[in-house]
Protein backbone atom coordinates (compact mmCIF):
# COMPACT_ATOMS: atom_id res chain seq x y z
CA UNK A 1 0.00 0.00 0.00
CA UNK A 2 1.32 3.49 -1.01
CA UNK A 3 1.75 5.90 2.06
CA UNK A 4 -0.41 9.33 1.42
CA UNK A 5 1.82 12.50 0.82
CA UNK A 6 2.24 14.32 4.29
CA UNK A 7 1.28 17.95 4.08
CA UNK A 8 1.87 20.90 6.63
CA UNK A 9 -1.88 21.85 8.26
CA UNK A 10 -3.09 25.35 9.29
CA UNK A 11 -6.27 25.41 11.71
CA UNK A 12 -7.22 29.25 12.11
CA UNK A 13 -10.14 30.71 14.89
CA UNK A 14 -11.52 33.65 15.58
CA UNK A 15 -13.03 35.19 18.62
CA UNK A 16 -14.62 38.22 19.80
CA UNK A 17 -13.21 40.17 22.93
CA UNK A 18 -15.72 41.29 25.65
CA UNK A 19 -15.40 44.93 25.21
CA UNK A 20 -12.78 45.05 28.36
CA UNK A 21 -11.23 42.20 27.31
CA UNK A 22 -9.36 43.21 24.28
CA UNK A 23 -5.58 43.11 26.09
CA UNK A 24 -6.11 40.28 28.50
CA UNK A 25 -7.54 38.18 25.45
CA UNK A 26 -4.47 39.12 23.38
CA UNK A 27 -1.95 37.71 26.24
CA UNK A 28 -3.94 34.60 25.96
CA UNK A 29 -3.64 34.10 22.58
CA UNK A 30 0.02 34.72 23.08
CA UNK A 31 -0.09 32.28 25.62
CA UNK A 32 -1.57 29.20 23.41
CA UNK A 33 0.44 29.94 20.62
CA UNK A 34 3.52 29.41 23.19
CA UNK A 35 2.06 26.23 24.50
CA UNK A 36 1.14 25.22 21.05
CA UNK A 37 5.05 25.69 20.42
CA UNK A 38 6.10 22.53 22.64
CA UNK A 39 3.54 20.64 21.19
CA UNK A 40 4.94 17.48 18.64
CA UNK A 41 4.90 18.71 14.78
CA UNK A 42 4.22 22.73 15.52
CA UNK A 43 5.45 24.94 12.75
CA UNK A 44 4.33 28.18 13.50
CA UNK A 45 1.41 30.38 14.53
CA UNK A 46 0.32 33.87 13.77
CA UNK A 47 -1.54 36.27 16.06
CA UNK A 48 -3.85 39.52 14.88
CA UNK A 49 -6.60 41.58 15.80
CA UNK A 50 -8.91 42.79 13.98
CA UNK A 51 -11.62 45.83 14.41
CA UNK A 52 -11.34 48.02 17.34
CA UNK A 53 -13.07 48.14 20.76
CA UNK A 54 -16.71 46.65 20.85
CA UNK A 55 -15.86 44.63 17.17
CA UNK A 56 -12.50 43.60 18.68
CA UNK A 57 -11.60 39.83 17.09
CA UNK A 58 -8.77 38.19 17.70
CA UNK A 59 -7.10 35.43 14.92
CA UNK A 60 -5.33 32.84 16.17
CA UNK A 61 -3.58 30.79 13.46
CA UNK A 62 -1.77 27.28 14.44
CA UNK A 63 0.80 25.61 11.90
CA UNK A 64 1.77 21.91 12.15
CA UNK A 65 3.87 19.47 9.75
CA UNK A 66 0.85 16.92 9.29
CA UNK A 67 -2.75 16.77 9.93
CA UNK A 68 -1.98 14.15 12.24
CA UNK A 69 0.14 16.25 14.64
CA UNK A 70 -2.64 18.99 14.47
CA UNK A 71 -5.36 16.74 15.41
CA UNK A 72 -3.18 15.35 18.35
CA UNK A 73 -2.96 18.92 19.27
CA UNK A 74 -6.81 19.46 18.95
CA UNK A 75 -7.04 16.59 21.66
CA UNK A 76 -4.34 17.35 23.98
CA UNK A 77 -5.08 18.29 27.80
CA UNK A 78 -3.24 21.17 27.51
CA UNK A 79 -4.74 23.15 24.63
CA UNK A 80 -8.59 21.62 25.98
CA UNK A 81 -7.58 23.43 29.59
CA UNK A 82 -6.17 26.63 27.58
CA UNK A 83 -9.27 27.05 25.89
CA UNK A 84 -11.63 26.90 28.91
CA UNK A 85 -9.87 29.57 30.20
CA UNK A 86 -10.59 31.86 27.53
CA UNK A 87 -14.90 31.86 28.49
CA UNK A 88 -14.43 34.86 30.97
CA UNK A 89 -12.53 37.29 27.72
CA UNK A 90 -14.65 36.62 25.15
CA UNK A 91 -18.59 36.58 23.57
CA UNK A 92 -19.93 34.81 20.80
CA UNK A 93 -19.07 31.58 18.92
CA UNK A 94 -15.86 30.14 18.12
CA UNK A 95 -15.65 30.59 14.26
CA UNK A 96 -12.97 27.86 12.54
CA UNK A 97 -11.54 30.02 9.47
CA UNK A 98 -10.24 28.19 5.97
CA UNK A 99 -7.63 30.08 3.91
CA UNK A 100 -10.19 31.86 1.82
CA UNK A 101 -11.63 33.99 5.17
CA UNK A 102 -8.80 35.77 5.07
CA UNK A 103 -9.34 37.84 1.90
CA UNK A 104 -13.30 37.24 1.72
CA UNK A 105 -15.58 40.08 1.70
CA UNK A 106 -19.53 40.87 0.53
CA UNK A 107 -18.23 38.06 -2.27
CA UNK A 108 -17.01 35.39 -0.81
CA UNK A 109 -19.86 34.84 1.98
CA UNK A 110 -19.10 34.65 6.06
CA UNK A 111 -15.96 33.63 7.32
CA UNK A 112 -16.67 29.64 8.18
CA UNK A 113 -19.11 29.39 5.63
CA UNK A 114 -18.06 27.67 1.92
CA UNK A 115 -17.30 30.31 -0.49
CA UNK A 116 -18.99 30.88 -3.61
CA UNK A 117 -18.13 32.87 -6.37
CA UNK A 118 -20.22 35.74 -7.17
CA UNK A 119 -22.22 35.76 -10.31
CA UNK A 120 -20.75 36.79 -13.61
CA UNK A 121 -22.61 40.22 -13.30
CA UNK A 122 -21.67 40.59 -10.05
CA UNK A 123 -18.51 40.53 -11.14
CA UNK A 124 -18.21 42.40 -14.25
CA UNK A 125 -20.01 45.07 -12.47
CA UNK A 126 -17.19 45.32 -9.93
CA UNK A 127 -14.24 45.01 -12.20
CA UNK A 128 -16.15 48.05 -14.34
CA UNK A 129 -16.43 50.26 -11.06
CA UNK A 130 -13.45 50.16 -10.32
CA UNK A 131 -12.27 50.44 -14.12
CA UNK A 132 -14.22 53.43 -15.41
CA UNK A 133 -13.11 56.07 -13.09
CA UNK A 134 -9.58 55.16 -13.81
CA UNK A 135 -9.66 54.86 -17.60
CA UNK A 136 -11.21 58.40 -17.67
CA UNK A 137 -8.43 60.24 -15.76
CA UNK A 138 -5.72 58.14 -17.57
CA UNK A 139 -7.31 59.07 -20.89
CA UNK A 140 -8.05 62.69 -20.41
CA UNK A 141 -4.42 63.49 -18.06
CA UNK A 142 -1.94 60.97 -19.44
CA UNK A 143 -2.63 59.81 -23.30
CA UNK A 144 -3.36 63.46 -24.58
CA UNK A 145 0.55 63.65 -23.51
CA UNK A 146 1.64 60.87 -25.83
CA UNK A 147 -0.26 61.92 -29.06
CA UNK A 148 2.17 59.94 -31.52
CA UNK A 149 2.09 56.81 -30.00
CA UNK A 150 0.94 54.26 -32.42
CA UNK A 151 -2.25 52.44 -31.30
CA UNK A 152 -0.32 49.03 -30.04
CA UNK A 153 2.01 51.09 -28.07
CA UNK A 154 -0.95 53.15 -26.91
CA UNK A 155 -3.23 50.26 -25.33
CA UNK A 156 0.37 49.11 -24.09
CA UNK A 157 1.05 52.09 -22.02
CA UNK A 158 -2.67 52.53 -20.98
CA UNK A 159 -3.11 48.54 -20.20
CA UNK A 160 0.23 48.63 -18.35
CA UNK A 161 -1.09 51.36 -15.96
CA UNK A 162 -4.50 50.68 -15.66
CA UNK A 163 -4.42 46.66 -14.95
CA UNK A 164 -2.12 46.69 -11.84
CA UNK A 165 -4.13 49.98 -10.34
CA UNK A 166 -7.45 47.88 -11.15
CA UNK A 167 -6.37 44.58 -10.04
CA UNK A 168 -4.66 46.21 -6.40
CA UNK A 169 -6.54 49.54 -5.81
CA UNK A 170 -9.63 49.65 -7.69
CA UNK A 171 -11.55 46.00 -6.69
CA UNK A 172 -10.87 46.05 -3.64
CA UNK A 173 -11.53 49.51 -3.09
CA UNK A 174 -14.83 48.78 -4.70
CA UNK A 175 -15.32 45.44 -2.39
CA UNK A 176 -14.82 47.46 0.50
CA UNK A 177 -17.79 49.62 0.11
CA UNK A 178 -19.94 46.87 -1.79
CA UNK A 179 -19.95 45.14 2.18
CA UNK A 180 -19.74 48.60 3.93
CA UNK A 181 -23.60 49.23 2.05
CA UNK A 182 -24.33 46.00 2.56
CA UNK A 183 -23.80 46.46 6.19
CA UNK A 184 -25.91 49.05 6.41
CA UNK A 185 -28.87 47.40 4.34
CA UNK A 186 -28.75 44.81 6.04
CA UNK A 187 -29.12 46.77 9.27
CA UNK A 188 -32.11 48.34 8.52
Amino acid sequence: MTELAKFPVTVAVRRRAKPDSVDALMKWGRDLCATARDHPGFIGSDLSVRGQGATSELVIGLSFDTSASLASWERSQRRVEHLASSHMLTEGPVIGMTVADFDRGIFGGRPGQVAVAPPRWQTAVAVWLALFPAAVLLNSLVMPRLPNLPVALSTLVSTALLVPFVVWAGVPTVHRVWERVARICSAE
